[in-house]
Formats: structure tokens, sequence, C-alpha cells
């Protein structure tokens, strides 16, 4: 009898373990499918809740502390800016070269309270590309440029609108009216 429960535990083992490696395989697919469609999920970053840690000398925390991070910030900013696209049916927005990235940004701890600070200028250059009906091979292209006078954690913390200054330097007139 401990026998035959033990061989029935055995078989819903490995059918649970079987539909899970299929349900994986399932998943998998899925996900190479969209990312031949250009549809790349974003991973959400893990949320870590953080207290701030002053130097030795600041007991508890509590003393203003700022520590400078600019060059991180800019390193990792022209990396994602640099490399950022987006493609929605036939078109595809690639952002094709960081111009400008100038600012400062510094991480500051006080009553043991972590405070990000963040101001940028930041100049794109962008190309769009416009595929024909099957998506096959491009049929026309605009260029330009993106400038965000201000980027900084004043105007998003607060809600406010941003300034985005759009020009287009070089491409189809036909398509400069469609996509404008």
């Amino acid at each position: 009898m401990v026998e035959e429960a033990k061989a029935t535990t055995d078989d819903k083992k490995k059918e649970i373990f079987d539909k899970a490696k299929e349900n994986e395989a399932k998943m998998k697919e899925a996900e190479a499918e969209k990312a031949k469609q250009g549809v790349v999920p974003l991973k959400a970053a893990p949320v870590n809740k953080v207290e701030g840690q002053g130097s030795v000398w600041n007991n508890n925390s509590y003393h203003w502390e700022q520590k400078s991070v600019d060059k991180w910030a800019t390193d990792t900013l022209k990396s994602v800016l640099g490399t950022f696209y987006f493609k929605y049916e036939k078109a595809t927005l690639t952002v094709t070269e960081v111009k400008d990235l100038k600012g400062e940004s510094s991480v500051s701890v006080r009553k043991g309270k972590k405070i990000v600070t963040y101001d940028y200028n930041v100049k794109l250059v962008w190309k769009i590309d416009m595929g024909d009906e099957s998506n096959s091979k491009v049929i026309g292209s605009v260029e330009g440029e993106w400038e965000f006078p201000e980027l900084s954690n004043d105007v998003i913390n607060d809600g406010e609108e941003w300034e985005i200054n759009t020009r287009m330097t070089k491409g189809d007139e036909t398509l400069k009216k469609t996509l404008f």
C-alpha cells in the first residue's frame, strides 16, 4: 500500500513537472515572437527601500551630506539613450547619437533620507525609417534632433510640463508631412 501511494505521488510529481516545463516553453516561444515584432518587455527593477547612510562622522545621518554622481549618471544616460529604439507598425524610431549631455547629479543624505537630484540639458539625434506594406524594406526616412533644455528632478517630481524642442534636419518631404 505504501509503495502504491509512493508510485502515485511520483506520477503526480512527474505530471506537474512536465506541465510546468510545457508552460515555460510556451512562454519562451511567446517572448521570442514578441522580440521578432520589436516588442521588448521592460523588466521591473526590484524595489529596495534604501535608507540613507552618512559618513562615520555623521552620527545617525543627521547632518546634510552630498556626493556627486556626475560621471556615473552621464555614462549611464549616454548608454541608455544612445541605444534607444521603438518600433510601431511600419515605423522604427532610433536614437542614433547623444549629441550633447550637460548637467549634474548628486545623492544627498539628510536625517537618514536619501535625496537624489539631477539637472541635465540633453540633445539627441534621431531617425525614423518607414517600411513598405510588408515591412520588408525601408521606403523613406526622416532625421532630426530633440532637445530637452531642462530635464531635472524638480520638473519630474512636481509634475510640471517638459519642454522638448524637435527639429527635422533631413528626409523625404512626403514622409515629413505624413509624420508631422
